[in-house]
């Protein structure tokens, strides 16, 4: 069989000294265009940003700016931004639950009715969970409510969990536990009062959810799995849960990742492969999370878990993270995205 040449609308290049080589093409891609089959080389990267590195604890876009929680600090870069200047805040003004930072993850910020709300937040030495908001874009917090102890939140016999991801739907707050009790509690009066609106959102089982976010105009719960496919399930009110897929059987033995929408697009990003190692794949959904497809086996960026992450500006950021899959090695670097690739 004689060789195939594709032709090439750019001359190869090597990327600069900040990654590896290229020689035998692993970073390119094949593309159909109207010339043919052409070869597709990724371009280098740039860093955004470089804050101080801290444990990655969320983000979210609010009154026009990105907010990056690290190390229980507050950093906002305004929307006029391409990533590469930002304000830190100081840590002193971050809500604590108890006696220490209560370190959170994805839902640890909710934007409703032009304030900021911190829901909750995993630390292991509260017996108090309670629920801060600011209007000043976290400069400074004020104390809303103390709805729960970790006896409290998630049902009966429960002492462990305490809500560690939050979203707004309607105006109405929802606080999600991140155990395998996966308790769901819903506020329809900015964070005052809290009733509980289900206690296992998925019915059973040993996942635990990760990620949580708005989709489709429904409630996106995302839970991991450390032995299995990871699954997604999706609800209208916090109280009637669906599952999206039954499970990302591509996606096999993932904790710690990301996932955030553009465009209507959903964008998996990375995260720990059971406690073996860290990621920097990318798989995107376009039928609302029922099917997944691979669009990089290896980002630009480190592989790397428990990142911050949030879409702004049309684009996809991540930033900070871990490594280390034992959460040591956090980073201080920013990364944005068009389209999951670049």
């Amino acid at each position: 069989m004689p060789a195939i040449r594709k032709s090439l609308p750019v001359q190869l290049s090597s990327r600069d000294s900040t990654a590896a080589k290229d020689g035998l093409l692993t970073n390119c891609y094949v593309e159909t265009t109207p010339a043919g089959a052409c070869i597709v080389k990724r371009p280098g990267y740039t860093l955004s940003a470089s804050l101080t590195a801290g444990q990655a604890q969320g983000g979210i876009t609010f009154n026009g700016a990105a907010l990056w929680v690290v190390g229980d600090a507050i950093s906002g870069a305004p929307a006029v931004i391409s990533g590469s200047t930002w304000t830190a805040g100081a840590a002193a003004t971050k809500p604590t639950n108890g006696s220490s930072a209560g370190t959170a993850t994805a839902g640890y910020l909710i934007s409703q009715s032009g304030a900021l709300y911190s829901v909750g937040g995993r630390d292991n030495a509260d017996t108090t969970i309670s629920v801060y908001k600011s209007t000043n874009n976290g400069t400074s917090w004020s104390t809303i409510s103390t709805p729960w102890t970790t006896t409290t939140f998630g049902g009966a016999g429960n002492t462990t969990q305490t809500p560690n991801l939050g979203v707004s739907l309607g105006g109405v707050l929802y606080a999600i536990g991140i155990s395998t009790t996966r308790g769901v509690w819903k506020s329809v009066d900015n964070g005052v009062n809290w009733t509980s609106t289900n206690t296992d959102l998925a019915g059973g089982g040993s996942l635990s959810p990760i990620w949580a976010m708005i989709h489709n105009s429904l409630i996106y719960v995302f839970l991991s799995s450390t032995s299995g496919n990871p699954q997604i399930w999706s609800s209208p009110d916090g109280a009637t849960w669906t599952s999206v897929n039954g499970s990302v059987a591509s996606l096999t033995t993932r904790v710690a990742f990301a996932v955030l929408d553009l465009g209507g697009i959903l964008y998996w990003i990375g995260g720990q492969t059971a406690t073996s190692s860290v990621n920097n794949d990318i798989w995107k959904s376009v039928d609302h999370g029922v099917t997944w497809v691979s669009i990089q086996a290896a980002a630009a960026f480190s592989a790397r878990a428990g990142m911050a992450a949030w879409s702004f500006a049309s684009k996809l950021w991540i930033a900070g993270g871990s490594t280390s899959v034992n959460g040591a090695a956090v980073q201080s670097d920013v990364y944005s995205s068009t389209d999951g690739i670049t």
